[in-house]
């Protein structure tokens, strides 16, 4: 899934595990991870990844989703 550039949207994301890619995101795009349950004080991100592209971890605290991204993410926030 590549969002264009200027494009404004969200994937929401409903089979798992999610095995595509992402890429071309920016702030004004957006995720809908609908199958991880939100729990407060739980929900952590983490990335690990290159210049090239990488995998985007979500977890509550019990289950996670792993995203892989295209492109450099190494120093978004």
């Amino acid at each position: 899934m590549t969002f264009a550039a200027g494009a404004r949207g969200t994937l929401k994301r409903l089979t798992a595990p999610f095995t595509g890619y992402l890429s071309g995101l920016t702030t004004k795009n957006s995720v809908d991870l609908v199958d991880l349950a939100w729990t407060r004080q739980s929900m952590t991100a983490t990335y690990s990844g290159t210049a090239s592209g990488g995998t985007l971890t979500v977890s509550n605290g019990t289950n996670s989703v792993k995203l892989n991204l295209l492109g450099d993410y190494s120093t978004a926030s």
